[in-house]
């Protein structure tokens, strides 16, 4: 084996150095071997090991594929990591050996020196290495690494929970402090987390040792306010000043009295920033940050204690009987986007590139909230920094979810309460963060069990909990649960509910229910179908993908119930398209997955368009959730190979920061919400048309007005009309007049920011045959196209697909005679030939799409 020479991360007061090279893993049966020095490694089968990584992330790159199912549960094993380093190179003997995340019942020895047992993968852990170092030059440290047993842990007896969780098979693993993806077997892979699944590492600790540093920016009156506490220990010199300086203005830190020997503490309490911009999430101004640097000056040398940037935002969430209402800034929120998915399933660590790819796409739906739920894990530091960056708002739970923890055990809660603070410190300097809330679905399913309110949750959720988390992040609201509030947890008009009437509960997409929800945090999740590249690299012909095995046992399942997702799709499809599924897919398997891509998004997009709706009492709607986790026709918008869905783009149209919504008021016709959620002010033309189908322009009206910044207000679309056209088709006097509204938002320059469209009472046409349609595309430069795109007659669902190019906008509806543009972007740098074509669902053919040439 080749050395493992660390190398420098950065050269602050904290100097670190990577221990990521030349890691070799082998299996053994549960407890085969106590010690390193009972195993003879020549006679162990080895592979390479990743660090940071999982076994299942070691077993891929040995196997050279992806491997979902693995031969025998890896929680059966114990496994075994080993590397060696050497410490020539460092500055100092004094070192510390740092772990940021093990998975999850793990030894430690150095030099064959037991020196760690861990039970907890979010915790991380700090050892004072130097008397155990093999310090000599060109001398081997040895460092093992063994994960033992989670299924022989669990077969241990220990007390019974007051209520028993779905959630998982065995009711014991309430005791371990692990995320519980692998094991929900009815919506994620059977791949348990196993490994050093974040980085390890060595720490320099001289000339002193950072042992606390607290960032808590805050803003009172409309004015940003810091404050900062810096602890030191093993002071060996003395500290001239210590100076935190943001955006070019310099600040010293004033020392504070401590009664400890050798430890010193700088703070600084409440320091008011004058005009310095807040931050705003994305859909409602810029996000700002600001640059900021703490330094710690002796007479010789000036260390950097933390950098990096930082934003400030006022946050108010009114969460009572009456409302539910998320503000920034004093500016109420209308959060929507979906709840997270880890980027990479295999190594639960992903490159921050592909984090980056993921919180982009969906920004670019128009998503301004992300919840990473208590069934995932506490995700990296890049990935708060990049949504600071991004303009995305954190719901952030603590890693508690639909199960009743043994917090009554004095070694169990010693555990949690170093977790949640080791967490706290980590990301509460991160404007980004926007909810904490205690847990998952707890108080919801003891409350489903039929006990008593005061079993529902505990003292650590909802005293303890709350109290640290105010010490951290003061001005960031709390809750105890997800959801809360009401008569009972899981009640809509109170509180924070998770809302699953359409979707899991089957209930028509126009669920009266739905005008109940205040805060939706999580729900209407729904098998959306990937794109025809994804199902064939799985399953092979797209043709036989619903009876195919690797299909159906992919499909996500609600607990206990009785049908699964595909089944739960099929409901819809037959409601929006007024088909029977089970014939459409005897009958003629390509129309069926061409209705059931959009059906989906369709549904989705009913609910949030009552959400959004200037009537509406709801202030947000989270989706469960943003990407699949293998490639399957998942709960993600996006599926697995970073493709979005019919789904995503959807409900880009509807989660845009601009828009005028159509919704029906029944024997009030039908009306539009405008909104203007930017903080600048627009100047547009609002234009409504009645449109019967193929092509015919019933009526049509505009309207010239300017849309506040923060702007929302109603327009009837009669009152535009000036006459009765039963456009809510509720007054049924004989045939329909039209079959859609169309709205349009034009602005001065006839650029089209928004449109949307609303079928008044059927969504199924027969197939055009004798349309005239064009499709041309012409390349603006090297990775990007503009494709336009005009019809004779109305297109619904148009979807385009030009290999190797991502369109910004899909699956919309075509309006008759009117140019629509599109931009589309390069995917991957490989030349390849031209090819594209055009879809609509009521197209009988493909229609080619056209590449103009460079003249």
């Amino acid at each position: 084996m080749q050395k493992n020479n660390p190398i420098e991360l950065e050269n602050t007061l904290k100097k670190q150095y990577f221990l990521h090279d030349n890691w070799k893993t082998f299996r053994t049966t549960p407890s085969q071997f106590s010690t390193p020095l009972d195993i003879n490694l020549d006679q162990q089968p080895q592979i390479n090991a990743v660090v940071p990584g999982t076994i299942a992330m070691a077993e891929n790159i040995n196997q050279g594929k992806e491997v979902w199912e693995p031969v025998t549960p890896y929680d059966h094993n114990d496994w075994w990591y080993y590397t060696t380093f050497t410490t020539e190179s460092l500055p100092s003997k004094k070192q510390t050996l740092c772990f940021d995340g093990l998975a999850t019942l793990c030894e430690v020895w150095l030099n064959g020196q037991h020196i760690l047992t861990t039970d907890n993968m979010f915790r991380a852990y700090r050892l004072d290495i130097h008397e155990y170092l093999n310090t000599k030059p060109q001398q081997e440290n040895q460092l093992f690494l063994c994960f033992r047993s989670v299924n022989q842990y669990l077969t241990q007896k220990r007390p019974r929970p007051n209520w028993k969780t779905k959630l998982v098979d065995n009711q014991q693993m309430r005791w371990v402090r692990e995320t519980v993806l692998g094991r929900v077997n009815v919506w994620t892979p059977p791949i348990t987390p196993i490994g050093p699944w974040r980085n390890v590492y060595l720490e320099n600790n001289e000339p002193y040792q950072l042992t606390h540093s607290q960032i808590t920016p805050q803003v009172s009156e409309g004015c940003p306010q810091l404050s900062v506490t810096i602890i030191l220990t093993d002071v060996n010199y003395p500290v001239e000043q210590i100076a935190l300086s943001i955006d070019g203005q310099s600040f010293p830190l004033v020392e504070s009295d401590t009664s400890s020997k050798n430890t010193l503490q700088f703070e600084l309490h409440q320091l008011r920033l004058k005009n310095l911009a807040l931050w705003w999430p994305h859909t409602h101004g810029s996000p700002t940050l600001h640059d900021y640097k703490i330094e710690l000056k002796t007479k010789k040398e000036t260390y950097i204690i933390k950098q990096g940037k930082i934003g400030f935002k006022a946050i108010d969430f009114v969460c009572d009987d009456e409302k539910t209402q998320l503000s920034i800034n004093q500016q109420n929120i209308f959060c929507r986007g979906t709840c997270w998915t880890v980027s990479d399933y295999f190594s639960l660590n992903a490159h921050p590139d592909q984090i980056k790819l993921h919180l982009q796409s969906l920004k670019n739906a128009g998503i301004n909230m992300l919840r990473v739920g208590g069934t995932m894990l506490y995700e990296s530091d890049e990935f708060y920094t990049l949504c600071d960056e991004l303009g995305i708002m954190i719901w952030q739970d603590f890693m508690f979810a639909s199960m009743d923890y043994p917090v009554e055990d004095p070694a169990f809660l010693e555990n949690i309460k170093t977790e949640t603070r080791q967490q706290l410190n980590r990301f509460s300097q991160n404007v980004s963060i926007s909810v904490l809330c205690g847990n998952t679905d707890i108080e919801a399913q003891a409350a489903m069990f039929g006990l008593p309110p005061k079993l529902w949750s505990n003292n650590f959720f909802n005293q303890w909990l709350p109290k640290i988390c105010h010490l951290y992040c003061p001005d960031v609201p709390y809750l105890s649960s997800s959801p809360t509030g009401g008569t009972l947890p899981f009640h809509l008009s109170k509180g924070v509910a998770h809302y699953w009437g359409v979707g899991a509960y089957m209930h028509d997409s126009t669920d009266p229910n739905q005008q109940r929800v205040r805060f939706s945090s999580e729900g209407m999740g729904l098998s959306h179908i990937p794109e025809d590249d994804t199902i064939t690299q799985f399953i092979g012909k797209t043709t036989l993908f619903p009876y195919d095995n690797d299909w159906t046992k992919r499909i996500p399942r609600d607990l206990g119930a009785g049908w699964d997702f595909d089944d739960i799709r099929d409901k819809y499809l037959e409601e929006v398209f007024a088909l029977n599924a089970n014939h459409l897919k005897r009958s003629n398997i390509e129309k069926y997955i061409q209705l059931s891509k959009v059906t989906t998004g369709e549904v989705l997009c009913r609910v949030f368009r009552q959400w959004r709706a200037y009537s509406s009492h709801c202030n947000g709607g989270l989706i469960w959730f943003n990407r699949d986790f293998w490639p399957c026709a998942g709960f993600g918008i996006i599926d697995s190979n970073d493709l979005p869905k019919a789904c995503y783009f959807q409900l880009k149209n509807i989660w845009a920061t601009q828009l005028a919504l159509i919704t029906n008021d029944g024997l009030d016709g039908a009306s539009l919400t405008l909104i203007n959620e930017s903080s600048e002010a627009i100047n547009v033309t609002v234009k409504v048309s009645l449109l019967k189908y193929p092509n015919i322009i019933v009526a049509d009206a505009s309207k010239n007005t300017t849309l506040n910044a923060h702007h929302k207000s109603q327009l009837s679309v009669d009152e535009m009309l000036s006459g009765f056209y039963d456009t809510g088709y509720a007054y049924r006097f004989g045939t329909p007049q039209a079959d859609f509204i169309v709205s349009q938002l034009i602005t001065e320059s006839g650029e089209l920011i928004h449109q949307d469209v609303l079928a008044i009472h059927n969504n199924h046409f027969a197939p055009l045959t004798t349309s005239k349609v064009t499709a041309q595309a012409e390349a603006i430069n090297d990775t990007t196209l503009k494709l336009e795109i005009e019809s004779s007659d109305f297109l619904q669902y148009t979807q385009i697909n030009i290999k190797g190019y991502l369109p910004d906008s899909n699956y919309f509806h075509l309006i008759p005679n009117q140019k629509h543009i599109i931009l589309l972007h390069k995917k991957q740098e490989e030349h390849r030939r031209f090819r594209g074509e055009l879809t609509a669902i009521n197209l009988a053919s493909v229609i080619k799409i056209t590449l103009k040439e460079i003249e």
